[in-house]
């Protein structure tokens, strides 16, 4: 008996041993986590322990940048942690950081290691993934304008990335065109570019095109260049993809268009010796002798909707002044709206868009009549209220806006309409018969190619008139949208705070018009003489 007894303790002794303490710890699984849109986030990665009974332990935690870049795309470092309970999880934070980067998915990966033979790890590594959420880049100018006096040489025009792109080097191809020319090869011209297409490399966010501006001997009046971007071999177009560079020519002022002389009873094509001296001696008109570009010494050229020259016998859409380098609008044909029989304007209107959106079958259904005075927004017929609220131009009055269109969707009143909404240039901003809201939606369709439509002064309208006797005030080739009355200039009179000067069609006399009466307009672009 003694002796098993011996025998038994001695073995559960044995025992004792041979069962080692331990403790088992475990990351858990890969991580997948998006980018913030804007500063930082934080994830947490859990070191798992579900058996300790060693006591404390210290655990190694090592970082290892993969694709993501420590301080760019997280923060998180290396550490030595002390783990002590049983059946615990301890959180370590990682700040994942925004950038405006468009890039690749990136990761790192995280393992656990320790010293201490009694730990067993059972998933001892993982990798966080950080998905990226910055959209595809888009491509545009960074300016809609410029203007470079004629010969001034090598100019960069910079364009833009809305954000970079980590991996791509992105291709660029532009188209140029308008009114200069450009030389190619040597050839005579105004301008001339070494390619036609650019490269932002990746990561950058700009690039330029460089575009020399060249002198010619030629006495000429302004000139532009369109320069529009094409799709890019990565990302989008942006907004800005077209830019209009201006080059101010020989600016001259216009002569008057006389060249007959006056004999005391009537006109005659050789100066009198009882009237000396007369406007028929003088300036371009005596030496000017084509007629093809406009009458005496008037030079212009009709564009086209791009801005882009038309010989003379064609319909334009715009008009330059060679002289003066002005362009000027040139409005659609007539466009009358028909009595409504005393009805309100709004109302008839509404009643008409009513009875259109009825079913074809109904009695009382009636196609909307007017769709054609939308289209022709630009009507010679429309008249419009002078409007600045600019107070260091309008001259202590900001005339009449007249904001009369109130029915949704169809902006059109007795003075003006405007592109309702089943045409693709409507824009719902417009509301108002005034030269401002008018010369805001010519700048937003960027009529032939220009965004800086504005009402001219009285002096550029003068400049553009013809005193002849034997003749309308406006050209008859370039200007014949032209209609009786008076155009509205910008030049507020400086007395009479409620008028401003306008041009009488008739007789091409500077004369005073009331800011709350319409009147005819003729927009402009390009620096003010």
């Amino acid at each position: 008996m003694k002796k098993s007894l011996i025998i038994l303790l001695t073995a559960l002794g044995l025992t004792g041993c041979l069962d080692k303490d331990e403790a088992d710890i475990s990351l858990d699984v890969d991580v997948v986590v998006s980018e913030p849109e804007a500063g930082r986030t934080s994830v947490v990665i859990p070191i798992g322990v579900t058996k300790n009974e060693i006591g404390a332990f210290d655990v190694t935690l090592t970082v290892t940048p993969g694709t993501a870049e420590t301080g760019i795309d997280f923060v998180g470092e290396n550490q030595i942690i002390t783990l002590s309970g049983s059946k615990q999880t301890i959180d370590i934070e990682f700040d994942i950081l925004a950038d405006d980067i468009y890039e690749n998915e990136e990761y790192l990966t995280i393992s656990i290691s320790t010293d201490e033979d009694e730990v067993d790890i059972d998933v001892n590594s993982i990798t966080l993934t950080i998905e990226d959420i910055t959209p595809e880049p888009t491509v545009e100018f960074e300016f809609e304008n410029a203007t470079y006096v004629e010969g001034v040489g090598l100019k960069d025009i910079r364009v833009k990335l809305s954000n970079a792109d980590q991996n791509n080097a992105i291709e660029i191809p532009f188209l140029s065109s308008g009114i200069a020319t450009r030389s190619i090869n040597g050839t005579a011209g105004d301008y001339s570019l070494s390619t036609d297409t650019f490269m932002i490399p990746a990561g950058q966010l700009e690039a330029s095109i460089e575009i020399d501006i060249l002198e010619d001997p030629i006495k000429e009046g302004g000139e532009t260049i369109i320069l529009a971007l094409q799709p890019p071999s990565h990302g989008l177009l942006g907004s800005i993809v077209e830019m209009a560079i201006v080059i101010p020519g020989d600016i001259t002022l216009n002569d008057t268009g006389i060249k007959m002389f006056y004999s005391g009873s009537g006109f005659q094509d050789e100066v009198s010796l009882d009237y000396p001296d007369q406007d028929a001696s003088l300036g371009l008109d005596t030496t000017d002798e084509d007629e093809f570009d406009g009458h005496g010494a008037f030079s212009f050229t009709k564009l086209d909707a791009s801005g882009n020259p038309l010989a003379s016998n064609a319909n334009q859409s715009c008009v330059l002044d060679e002289r003066t380098g002005l362009v000027w609008e040139y409005k659609d044909p007539e466009s009358v709206l028909s009595n409504p029989g005393g009805i309100e304007f709004n109302q008839f209107i509404t009643d008409l868009v009513s009875a259109s959106n009825k079913e074809t079958d109904d009695p009382e259904y009636m196609p909307y009549p007017y769709h054609s005075q939308h289209a022709r927004w630009q009507s010679r017929s429309y008249r419009y209220y002078w409007f600045n609220d600019n107070t260091d131009e309008n001259g202590g009055s900001t005339g009449a806006e007249a904001k009369s269109m109130t029915v949704s969707g169809y902006p059109i009143s007795w003075n003006c309409a405007y592109p309702n909404k089943l045409m693709g240039s409507y824009s719902s901003n417009n509301n108002a018969c005034n030269t401002k809201q008018y010369a805001d939606y010519m700048n937003e369709l960027g009529v032939c190619g220009f965004k800086d439509w504005r009402l001219p002064t009285i002096e550029e309208l003068r400049s553009i008139a013809s005193y002849r006797h034997d003749g309308p005030v406006f050209d008859e080739i370039y200007f014949d949208d032209s209609v009786e009355g008076q155009y509205l200039s910008s030049t507020p009179h400086v007395d009479a705070e409620a008028s401003a000067w306008c041009l009488d069609e008739s007789n091409g006399r500077a004369q005073l018009c009331n800011k709350q009466l319409p009147y005819s307009v003729r927009l402009v672009r390009s620096p003010q003489l």
